[in-house]
């Protein structure tokens, strides 16, 4: 099995830039397949998210004293009361909860990818307490479909559209009535999936396509969420058309707004 990098000799200039993540295709900068997906707008949802995360934060922090006073546990420990000096402390602490969630989440996600791609690739891991339980759901799932691996953070290039991308692992899986099926896996550590997880695996395999030529089948996206949710499988087969269109619909809403963004940046000045 190959790990990243791995490919086929190109008379094209692929590039990386893993500091500023871009990427270009002989010179020319191209936009991202995770940018392209999720160039719809989910912003009314993830604002809804952040007003909830500031609730939960005070409702989790606030607290009641024998004396009948209301007090609040800061993130460093200390406990302040409830008064017109410390409410701009709390307000702006409250505030960036959704921030601190996400980083958290962040890390858990990056180690727990850390974790799958050296199972893939047989080699030790050291699994952290905190992602124990998803890793051995991965686990489970990798024997249940006796999955044989290929490729792990397989980056590809699509010469004919102008994007590129990096997926996690392309595997052999074994389905019932069909026997072993070659599929793209592209992984995520949300809570559930989302939209742009199937658009953003069907530009991978466009761009897998495009380079290499059709070896991919069925794509698919395993959500690991974090500990109390379970793992889920979704898997893609039977919608490939449905989800490439809805990708290169994806694309060209990109392409065209590139101009719309610079007009307005002119107009702005």
């Amino acid at each position: 099995m190959e790990g990243a990098g791995a490919g086929t000799e190109s008379k094209h200039n692929y590039h990386f830039d893993p500091e500023k993540h871009r990427y270009t295709i002989d010179g020319t900068r191209v936009p991202g397949v995770s940018t392209i997906a999720k160039v719809y707008d989910h912003s009314r949802p993830m604002a809804f998210w952040a007003a909830n995360m500031v609730v939960q934060h005070l409702a989790e922090a606030m607290t009641v004293g024998t004396d009948g006073l209301q007090a609040c546990r800061m993130a460093d420990g200390t406990t302040i009361p409830l008064n017109e000096e410390n409410y701009k402390r709390i307000f702006a602490e409250a505030k960036k909860a959704h921030e601190v969630f996400t980083h958290k989440a962040a890390d858990a996600g990056t180690r727990l990818h850390s974790a799958a791609e050296k199972f893939c690739l047989n080699e030790p891991q050291v699994i952290d307490p905190d992602i124990q339980d998803q890793f051995d759901d991965f686990r489970r799932w990798a024997e249940k479909y006796q999955m044989r691996p290929l490729y792990t953070e397989r980056m590809v290039f699509c010469e004919k559209y102008m994007f590129a991308g990096q997926f996690d692992l392309m595997c052999m899986l074994t389905i019932p009535d069909r026997g072993e099926v070659c599929f793209e896996v592209d992984f995520k550590s949300s809570k559930r999936v989302y939209d742009s997880h199937a658009i953003q695996a069907a530009g991978y395999k466009i761009a897998h396509d495009d380079q290499y030529g059709p070896m991919i089948e069925e794509i698919g996206v395993l959500v690991m969420p974090r500990v109390g949710t379970g793992l889920v499988w979704a898997d893609c087969s039977g919608y490939l058309p449905q989800l490439e269109k809805a990708f290169m619909d994806c694309l060209s809403l990109y392409q065209s707004m590139k101009p719309v963004a610079a007009l307005c940046r002119k107009l702005n000045k």
